[in-house]
């Protein structure tokens, strides 16, 4: 096979539907347990073959092209595993950075999934997986097409379908915060739940009281102490009609969920430009990962 000269594919945010941290392991990170869903705001990510090397360009400035990015160290994996080289990537960025969003992640899972193909070669998926998994504990969801429940590191993952009646409006106020930061400080109850998230969210279209025992987030208290915008954005979600708000991982981004698309678009219209807003539809589905756009 020779593949492909050159490739575009998108890469979609997720948000998290409940975020319980459980407790921290031996080696540093924790235990969590959260469902993963993804909404209609992506990155692109363009390939190209090269006569030799990996490069990178990206149209944030915020963001390194070099070993420091999460897609620099999945293609030299994946070329490392093929035996091959020569690729320029570029990633145009529209998944807003430090938003709890796993934009990093979805961008390098991204890698993973368009290099073979570029190559006209293959590589196992469950190699795949193990290279997504050594890259970070999100970037495995992000090579599946499916909300999942998500257990351990976030990387033991139980895909499901379900129905989803509500329009997601995602608010990102003008503020990142460092998933690192989050976590040092983090102070655990000494609880270890174990909530049923996907039941309770299987059975929430059916009763909406059931999303207030779902939705929550254990990174809330101590990130909206820090950063108090955050907890504004919420309160005007809730305020405005959103039958529950969460902030997604360990933020800065927040979603409300609405019952239809005319209430969830008067209030986006209330959010200045200062925020970044995307509106999400309840039938939403990532486009085929390996899709030319």
């Amino acid at each position: 096979m020779i593949g492909d000269s050159s490739k575009t594919i998108r890469c979609y945010a997720k948000i998290n539907l409940g975020l319980r941290i459980q407790r921290k392991r031996e080696d540093g990170y924790h235990d969590i347990i959260t469902v993963l869903r993804y909404v209609d705001v992506f990155d692109t990510l363009e390939f190209t073959r090269t006569p030799g090397g990996i490069s990178m360009e990206c149209d944030h400035a915020e963001l390194p092209c070099d070993a420091g990015n999460l897609c620099i160290r999945a293609a030299e994996a994946v070329c490392e595993k093929l035996g091959r080289s020569g690729v320029h990537m570029r990633l145009n960025k529209r998944i807003p950075i430090g938003a709890g969003l796993g934009g990093g992640s979805s961008d390098a899972a991204g890698v993973l999934r368009a290099l073979p193909a570029l190559f006209g070669m293959r590589i196992d998926e469950c190699e795949l997986r193990s290279i997504a998994i050594r890259l970070g504990a999100d970037v495995p969801f992000f090579l599946q097409d499916s909300t999942a429940e998500a257990r351990g590191r976030g990387d033991i993952l139980r895909p499901f379908d379900m129905s989803w009646p509500w329009w997601i409006l995602l608010v990102r106020p003008p503020v990142s915060v460092s998933t690192a930061w989050a976590y040092a400080s983090l102070r655990l109850s000494g609880e270890q739940p174990d909530l049923p998230l996907r039941d309770l969210l299987l059975r929430a279209p059916r009763d909406e009281a059931l999303l207030s025992k779902a939705l929550i987030n254990d990174f809330e208290a101590t990130v909206m102490l820090a950063c108090p915008i955050i907890s504004q954005v919420k309160s005007t979600l809730l305020d405005s009609g959103a039958i529950a708000a969460l902030m997604s991982g360990s933020g800065s981004a927040v979603f409300g969920l609405f019952r239809d698309q005319a209430s969830a678009l008067a209030v986006k219209a209330d959010f200045d430009k200062t925020n970044e807003v995307f509106l999400s539809a309840p039938d939403f589905t990532p486009e085929l990962f390996d899709s030319n756009l």
